[in-house]
């Protein structure tokens, strides 16, 4: 197994004289004969049945099956082939008001979809379904605000941040009808989006003094939403949006003395992104922020897990430090001048750790805090993490699929907590905006950065021991967080590679 690589080799049906009364063989479908090649040879060994049948039980030999082209015939849709295919296999499911399927067959069907693209078109389809989810949400801010008494404007924005997510590249080159789907769903949601920001009322953040809770709460959000949209829609689109940012920039630097180093660290590099400050400025402010930081104290898991806020705070600071994975770790820390307190490395081993063993104990847990795993989870892909070299990663995606995905598209489950929010927070509160919602954003983002993709150099070891160590167990029974139930092998890590 691994000295030959396993392929496929389609050939045409031989031809044979079949005995009268014998079905006669079905047309269209090529017969598939696995073949074992050498890697590094291009001398392909065909198999017999017989040694074929030993092989199944110990290689995973994957289905392929060729249809010729129907010259002059139209693509079948998407949903038409779902359809077909569960009528086939005697399955049934729901369709989404925009005609979705809620089971995941839909990326077996249709094309002729490579295995190592059904990751992809699967995860289309979850966005396809997130998305509907929640524009079904009627997500404008004003509205939230006014009438749930909620943060409407980061609602609004977690919503443009899907859309945003939805258009990522590796997305957006397929060619699987659930893509092609996929790029209308997010073109009806740009649209909705822009409309709700040229709504009467949208731009008043500018009226409020920067000390003020709503410029709090708004401005970060505010910022953000302008941002995508000129991504997304166009600059010249969104000029009005942006006098309005332009007009309240000073406000948002005074205020940042007020707000934590995350947040400042945050504010600078969309900030800067946008134009709006210089590198001098920009630095200035990462470099006061960062000994703040809980990577600059160097934070122990026993302090992260007395708060379930606390682990927001090395979450956004990665998410900063990274500028959302589009840079490295290290080159954040430059920006930072991190150099004063300690090595690029040695943050770089303590934050890996940190997020690697916070993840290992919010899954153990009875109850898993989808959302703040998934941003932990982001976090380790914008490292450099992915799930072909992680166990840990391997493990959380698998959870997140098979148990945080409801059937309307959207993550998390907050029905049974209706009524205990809405005594704390208000009549009004609507858990699938404040729950459901902003963790489909952060489900959906998890399961995107932490997706390989072609080119990807994944860190295979830190040279570092297994997750569920002795260190682990010592560091979670100071914090009362019980242990695994499971065996510790679930959590431990390959150690096969160079460090990166």
């Amino acid at each position: 197994e691994a000295d030959f690589e396993v392929a496929a080799l389609a050939e045409p049906p031989p031809k044979t004289v079949r005995p009268s009364g014998a079905a006669p063989r079905p047309t269209g479908r090529a017969r598939v004969l696995p073949v074992l090649a050498p890697r590094g040879s291009r001398k392909v060994v065909k198999l017999s049945p017989e040694v074929l049948a030993g092989l199944r039980s110990r290689v995973r030999l994957a289905e392929v099956r060729v249809r010729p082209p129907v010259l002059g015939a139209a693509a079948a849709s998407a949903s038409e082939d779902h359809a077909e295919t569960c009528a086939s296999d005697d399955l049934s499911c729901d369709q989404g008001t925009n005609g979705l399927p809620s089971c995941d067959s839909v990326w077996e069907t249709s094309s002729q979809t490579r295995d190592g693209d059904r990751a992809w078109v699967h995860l289309a389809l979850l966005f396809c379904k997130g998305l509907e989810f929640a524009m079904s949400l009627d997500p404008d801010p004003q509205r939230i605000r006014n009438d749930l008494g909620m943060k409407g404007m980061k609602h609004y924005t977690e919503f443009v941040s899907m859309l945003s997510l939805a258009s990522d590249e590796a997305i957006v080159k397929m060619t699987h009808p659930m893509a092609r789907q996929l790029r209308c769903v997010v073109k009806s949601g740009v649209n909705l989006a822009v409309q709700i920001s040229r709504n009467p009322g949208f731009h008043s953040l500018s009226d409020y003094k920067f000390s003020s809770a709503r410029f709090r709460q708004d401005s970060m959000s505010y910022l953000r939403a302008c941002f995508l949209l000129e991504e997304l829609a166009g600059v010249e689109g969104q000029a009005t949006y942006r006098r309005h940012v332009q007009r309240m920039k000073d406000d948002v630097l005074a205020h940042l003395q007020t707000r934590g180093p995350d947040q400042r660290l945050r504010f600078s590099h969309l900030m800067l992104d946008m134009g709006l400050i210089d590198e001098v400025d920009f630095h200035a402010v990462c470099t006061e922020a960062f000994p703040l930081t809980t990577l600059a104290k160097k934070r122990s898991l026993a302090w992260f897990l007395k708060s379930p806020d606390r682990p927001h705070d090395i979450t956004h600071e990665v998410f900063a430090l990274t500028a959302n994975g589009k840079q490295t770790l290290a080159k954040g820390l430059a920006d930072a001048g991190a150099e004063r307190l300690g090595t690029a490395r040695e943050y770089f081993d303590y934050t890996w750790r940190a997020i690697s063993n916070l993840i290992a104990a919010y899954l153990i847990a009875s109850d898993v805090k989808w959302d703040i795993v998934c941003e932990l989870l982001n976090c380790l892909a914008e490292l450099g993490t992915r799930a072909k070299h992680s166990k840990l990663m391997r493990r959380a995606r698998q959870m997140i699929l098979s148990r945080a995905v409801n059937a309307n598209g959207s993550f998390g489950n907050y029905t049974q907590m209706q009524d205990i929010i809405r005594l704390q927070r208000g009549p009004g509160y609507d858990v699938h905006i404040g729950g459901n919602l902003h963790t489909t954003f952060v489900c959906l983002e998890a399961l995107l950065h932490s997706s390989s993709r072609p080119g990807d150099r994944s860190i295979k070891s830190m040279r570092r021991p297994p997750f569920w160590s002795l260190e682990l167990q010592q560091q979670l029974q100071a914090a009362k967080v019980p242990g695994p139930s499971g065996s510790p092998e679930l959590f431990q890590e390959r150690s096969d590679g160079a460090a990166s």
